[in-house]
């Protein structure tokens, strides 16, 4: 029988009042953060949020809800990016949940944009909620739970990592590492209480977690398997089988997007880039300081309130060790895992595939419950009452020394509020903010400025059909995607299917090669058009390009070669989601086209497809071997 934290004082019994007040702050504090960094946002707009990795969603999410509208699938084939691409297969293996969000609100008359600008902000709005309820799960007082969601809601909004992410775009494992808490409360109050009907939200929100971001899996199984083990000989034949079922739902609803990744699972390559953790990063975050923007993200480095919920936990952890409480093995073993992963899972392959370092804030949402019980338990054992009054001093020093920390972490997210460094004597402007680094930017969500818009309005006004947009920047290449109906070359480097051989910027990042190489790329894959953004005068110096247009910062060129996006025989080529068209052709003569080879792919009628083997892509073209009819159509037939 696990022993229980002293009784409570019946004069301890929290003031009516003062909870009321409290409550009605954390609410307030809530609805002001979200709707500061959502203040600019194009939230309501016909405009998708855009930057970093939202326009790589958002042209996932277009591409998935049309395949659900007219084929009633959740994957196509799209001619549009990388020469033809398996869209909604591996890569978007993360967003599955947000498409279906999209999906469904489109379905009932919202635009898709803002259907896809909402799911931003519900996520905003449940995640404190989630550690709430959490914390109430693990038997926390409900006073103790507020303080789990009140530091929950400065991870979520003044961690530097956690902002990154949802910033950025990737708000699915930002949701994730936050609600995989309520998960873990679920299955323990079931296991503590024995109250069957808890698992089936259990299932519902495994469920939905997982198809919101695969990651769940990882931040799940270490605490819920070390809880199931430590009761499992004292639960019966049907408890067993009522956890089983849980699983089962679990798989089942995520079953169909599963089926599709292990499908096309063979186009995968090495995927280590970002967010890889080693040991030594302990010491730096700590510091709060950036090393590695590949790890941390272009932001800062702001871990006061990571460092504050994790040191708060482990002071718990070791007083339910010391008394034998059963939320110790749970949230000590989740904590510690999600902890080691983060800063030694970098020294393990299998690990930097998916992107270790982020654990380290799950970490933190988790350590939120453990942390806020932490002053439940001082106050309950009133050990602040037998300090001695020279103990306090110390102690008020320290506080203050952490809020003091704490307030730079929060000052750094309200930059047009600190301080401006007044210029010297001589008139010049100091380099420097009231921080003593240079200004930074406001991460908050604003719509795209207007050279990514005019950029996208001109390759609409300029785009045939007949040849392909190679863009050097990757975040322009995924806007254009996202935007347009272009041929694109380029966007999100790495991307880890055999089909980025396609993207010259991938293998070259500043388009260095020699003219006849560079001839060779922009014959093979049909390039008409090639938009630069960083300073690349190799490429640009080149006789193969012509300049024709500046917009801002990005320079368009037209390439002086004769442009076909077929590659042997002849014909006229239309390609749109799912299909391409070829009319005029020699029925005599083979049919390379420059798209992707894709083993779904059927040609129609009376023809097949085969593979044409490349040298430098592994994927291949589309062949189609005489004799073929006039006009003929390639099919992507699931």
């Amino acid at each position: 029988m696990a022993a229980t934290s002293p009784a409570p004082n019946p004069q301890d019994k929290p003031n009516r009042k003062l909870t009321i007040a409290a409550w009605i702050v954390f609410v307030l504090l809530h609805l002001i953060l979200t709707a500061h960094s959502e203040l600019y946002s194009p939230m309501w707009s016909d405009q998708p949020m855009s930057s970093v990795d939202f326009d790589t969603h958002s042209a996932q999410v277009q591409r998935v809800a049309e395949a659900l509208d007219t084929w009633g699938k959740h994957w196509a084939y799209d001619p549009q990016l990388l020469a033809g691409f398996p869209e909604g297969t591996v890569f978007d293996t993360e967003n599955k949940g947000w498409e279906l969000w999209c999906f469904g609100l489109w379905k009932l008359g919202i635009p898709l944009p803002i259907a896809f600008n909402l799911f931003v902000l519900f996520v905003h709005l449940i995640v404190p909620w989630t550690v709430y309820v959490s914390a109430r799960l693990f038997r926390l007082k409900s006073w103790e739970g507020l303080l789990a969601a009140t530091l929950c809601l400065g991870l979520w909004f003044f961690d530097g990592q956690q902002r990154w992410s949802w910033f950025g775009g990737a708000v699915s494992f930002a949701f994730v590492a936050a609600a995989f808490v309520l998960p873990i409360a679920l299955f323990y109050a079931h296991l503590h209480s024995n109250r069957k009907w808890l698992l089936v939200p259990l299932a519902v929100v495994m469920s939905i977690g997982h198809l919101i971001h695969p990651s769940t899996f990882v931040l799940l199984v270490v605490p819920m398997a070390s809880m199931y083990i430590k009761h499992f000989r004292r639960l019966t034949w049907k408890q067993h089988a009522s956890i089983a079922s849980v699983a089962i739902v679990v798989i089942g609803s995520n079953a169909w997007w599963l089926y599709t990744a292990f499908r096309f699972v063979h186009y995968v390559t090495d995927h280590q880039p970002f967010f890889v953790g080693k040991i030594t990063d302990i010491f730096v975050d700590a510091a709060g300081l950036v090393n590695d923007v590949y790890r941390t993200g272009l932001i800062g480095n702001r871990t006061g309130f990571r460092f504050l919920a994790c040191i708060a936990a482990i002071m718990t952890l070791v007083l339910w060790r010391k008394d034998r409480d059963d939320r110790f093995l749970p949230l000590a073993l989740g904590i510690g895992f999600l902890l080691a992963m983060a800063y030694l899972g970098g020294y393990f392959w299998v690990f930097r595939q998916i992107q270790q370092y982020r654990s380290a804030t799950a970490a933190a949402f988790l350590a939120c419950i453990p942390a806020a019980a932490f002053v439940g338990e001082l106050h309950r054992r009133r050990t602040l009452h037998q300090l001695p009054k020279l103990a306090w001093a110390p102690f008020g020093l320290c506080a203050f020394m952490g809020a003091s920390y704490l307030a730079h972490d929060v000052m750094y997210f309200f930059p047009r509020l600190i301080p401006k460094v007044p210029p010297l004597r001589t008139g010049e402007n100091v380099p420097m903010s009231a921080f003593g680094f240079p200004p930074h930017g406001d991460y908050r969500h604003f719509p795209p400025d207007r050279f990514i818009l005019e950029t996208a309005d001109w390759v609409n006004a300029n785009n045939d059909g007949q040849g392909r947009f190679l863009v050097e920047s990757w975040s322009i290449g995924e806007f254009l995607l996202s935007r347009t109906k272009a041929q694109i070359l380029g966007g999100f480097r790495e991307r880890n299917l055999d089909h980025n051989a396609a993207n010259l910027f991938r293998h070259s990042p500043k388009g260095d090669l020699p003219q006849e190489d560079l001839e060779k790329y922009l014959t093979q894959y049909a390039v008409q058009w090639i938009i630069v953004t960083s300073l690349i005068p190799t490429l640009e110096s080149s006789p193969l390009l012509e300049f024709k247009h500046r917009i801002g910062p990005h320079r368009i060129y037209k390439t002086q070669i004769p442009v076909s996006l077929v590659h042997e025989g002849t014909g006229n080529v239309k390609a749109s989601l799912n299909r391409i068209d070829v009319t005029e052709s020699d029925p005599n003569q083979n049919v390379v086209l420059r798209y992707h080879w894709l083993e779904t792919l059927v040609c129609e009628p009376d023809c097949k497809v085969e593979r044409a083997h490349l040298d430098d892509n592994l994927v291949g073209f589309i062949r189609i071997p005489a004799k073929h009819p006039e006009s003929f159509s390639i099919i992507n037939r699931y």
